[in-house]
């Protein structure tokens, strides 16, 4: 078997080579925050980044795994995605984006990485106790930084979602 070099599509997509986003954004990669508008592919993680932070999309760079955040406030659970993150963490802000002078952890209801961990006491809204832990060993292990967290819950209808700040302390 043979590599193609040939190009699968004619079009050519702009990049921006000389990026400095000033924010990380930590969120969840589950399809079902996924819609389309327009006939484009959307996201609510991204569209609440946007408008309603006011953030520029080139000036924020988003990190989607399973999870989001989560697993910062896991680390004896689950230290395999704890490093991970904290690795990606750390190569954006040192190797790629050292403009980056914010973090957002963006949590969720329902987030179905709770169900990889063992003792987790199951409470109502759990993901959202979880976002403060996070944000604190986060911010114990960087240079400082503004952190921010926030939380989607489903509408009544289960339609949508609404975000609330969740304070953290400092």
């Amino acid at each position: 078997m043979t590599k193609s070099t040939q190009p699968v599509g004619k079009k050519v997509y702009p990049v921006n080579m000389h990026s400095k986003p000033s924010t990380i954004v930590f969120c969840g990669s589950a399809s079902r925050f996924n819609y389309e508008k327009d006939g484009l592919r959307r996201n609510v993680f991204i569209d609440f980044v946007v408008e309603d932070l006011g953030i520029h999309p080139t000036d924020f760079v988003a990190i989607m795994v399973e999870g989001g955040p989560s697993a910062f406030a896991h680390q004896q659970q689950r230290p395999e995605d704890f490093g991970f993150l904290l690795s990606q963490l750390g190569r954006f802000v040192e190797k790629h984006y050292d403009s980056a002078k914010r973090i957002i952890f963006i949590g969720y209801q329902e987030c179905s990485y709770y169900l990889t961990l063992k003792h987790h006491p199951d409470l109502k809204d759990r993901e959202k106790h979880d976002l403060p832990k996070g944000a604190k060993k986060v911010h114990n292990m960087t240079s400082g930084g503004e952190i921010e967290c926030y939380y989607a819950s489903f509408t009544g209808d289960r339609k949508g979602v609404t975000f609330e700040r969740v304070p953290w302390g400092r």
